[in-house]
């Protein structure tokens, strides 16, 4: 009996140590799954951080760019408050010389440049009629003497950004 009972200790002894092993073990096993977890999750924001660091340093580039691109226009003169836009909308009737001429007028300078938004330019029928463009142009550029010895129908619209606010009347 005496032997069971100290064969039955040692069992216990055994038993409790594999429970208590068992027991670190699994523990351990979560902790590093745990952690694989949190590493995994580290690594993530360890890129997107990184890819934050990469569009920071493009737009200081492109800050850094940009401020040397208004150095040289300011040194070129290129600052709003020196020039004055003067906004140009004609609507009429033409000969293709008198298109050419406006056309040749819109054109860049040192001093001035044309900024076109629309052009739209329709050839006259030659039986006179304007049925089709009544909507386009007012009724009195399709009156039939505003058609006599004209070719087009001109519409053009834009703007004149000249340098030296003083060359003209003040308009910005």
């Amino acid at each position: 009996m005496q032997r069971f009972l100290s064969d039955y200790r040692l069992t216990v002894v055994v038993a409790v140590f594999l429970l208590v092993a068992a027991g670190l073990f699994f523990n351990a096993f979560y902790r590093t799954r745990a952690l694989q977890q949190k590493a995994q999750a580290l690594s993530a924001q360890v890129g997107f951080l990184q890819q934050q660091e990469k569009q920071v340093v493009k737009g200081r580039d492109r800050l850094l760019l940009l401020r040397d691109f208004h150095a040289g226009a300011a040194a070129a003169g290129l600052q709003p408050e020196e020039w004055s836009l003067y906004d140009v909308q004609i609507q009429r009737t033409a000969t293709f010389e008198q298109l050419e001429q406006i056309l040749n007028q819109c054109a860049h300078g040192p001093q001035y440049y044309f900024k076109p938004q629309a052009l739209k330019i329709q050839r006259i029928p030659p039986d006179g009629s304007t049925q089709k463009l009544a909507g386009d142009y007012p009724q009195q550029m399709l009156a039939a003497d505003a058609l006599q010895q004209k070719d087009i129908l001109l519409s053009l619209k834009g703007a004149f950004v000249v340098k030296g606010a003083s060359l003209m009347p003040n308009r910005k």
